[in-house]
């Protein structure tokens, strides 16, 4: 699978970041042209930095639940986790990470989390009529205006991937992601011109349903971890197809996944511009968690 061979490679373009030990910036500049990886249920934009041993991996997955709409990875993870920060441009306010998940791959670890530009890059989900929406025009001319993703760590020290404008690399992840739910069978332009994006419905009834259940099988086995997912909901709020986007679980927990949540799930659906309703997307995380 391109998926697992792209897996392989981060590992071992990724052989370690200077320490974070100075208090000088290490700039690490773009020394590879952006990749795209068309997986079955995901896109994957990556890109390596830096020279030698400097020399480690900047990379975009979509989709996400994350409110940015793509996860952000970093190989390896030398930034200590604790009080990591960042910013999109030197001069900028240093923000909290809002999410920090460390990753075991095959052949190398990475550090995930969130890193958004105050917007949903895919459009998809973003509710339009939410205060501090921004449109099209907007969203592209926040883009093009990056200078890089500085990362500060605990100490004070950054690191910073160097990536310049990301407009063209963020167009074609939309270009994948657009692809990829129309195979699901979704108007990607349709959906980003809705006035209401698809919500849950009703969730306090079927919470409990979908958060206590455990699958009996990974329960033996011992399995626990994470999955990432996508619903296909139809005009109906009802969920018409589940694919699994990140799996740091076991296949049986994202096969009971998609189960449970197209058992349980109720929504209310996205509408159109004009406010019919519409097939729409709906993007969760779970976590298994065994005692």
């Amino acid at each position: 699978m391109r998926t697992k061979a792209l897996a392989t490679a981060l590992g071992m373009v990724a052989t370690g970041i200077a320490s974070a030990a100075s208090a000088e910036p290490v700039k690490l500049e773009q020394s590879s042209k952006w990749v795209m990886d068309y997986a079955d249920s995901s896109c994957r934009l990556w890109a390596t930095f830096g020279e030698g041993e400097e020399k480690s991996t900047l990379e975009f997955a979509a989709p996400s639940p994350n409110k940015a709409g793509f996860d952000v990875l970093v190989y390896p993870s030398d930034p200590d986790s604790k009080g990591l920060k960042f910013r999109w441009s030197e001069a900028a306010s240093a923000q909290e990470v809002g999410k920090v998940i460390p990753i075991a791959f095959e052949t190398g670890t990475g550090l995930m989390f969130e890193a958004g530009l105050g917007h949903n890059v895919a459009g998809l989900t973003d509710n339009p009529s939410a205060e501090g929406y921004r449109n099209e025009a907007e969203r592209m001319t926040t883009e093009a205006s990056v200078e890089g993703l500085f990362l500060t760590d605990e100490t004070g020290a950054d690191i910073a991937y160097m990536t310049g404008s990301l407009k063209a690399p963020f167009n074609a992840l939309r270009s994948c992601l657009d692809n990829l739910i129309t195979e699901m069978g979704v108007d990607p332009v349709t959906l980003r011109n809705r006035s209401r994006p698809v919500a849950t419905l009703d969730l306090d009834k079927w919470r409990s349903d979908v958060l206590n259940e455990y699958d009996t099988t990974a329960l033996r086995n011992d399995e626990q971890g994470d999955v990432t997912f996508m619903l296909i909901i139809d005009e109906k709020g009802k969920p018409a197809d589940c694919r699994v986007t990140r799996n740091l679980a076991s296949k049986s927990l994202a096969d009971f996944t998609c189960r449970k949540w197209r058992r349980y799930g109720k929504f209310t659906p996205a509408l159109d511009a004009d406010g019919n309703p519409i097939t729409g997307v709906y993007f969760q995380t779970m976590f298994y968690r065994l005692p």
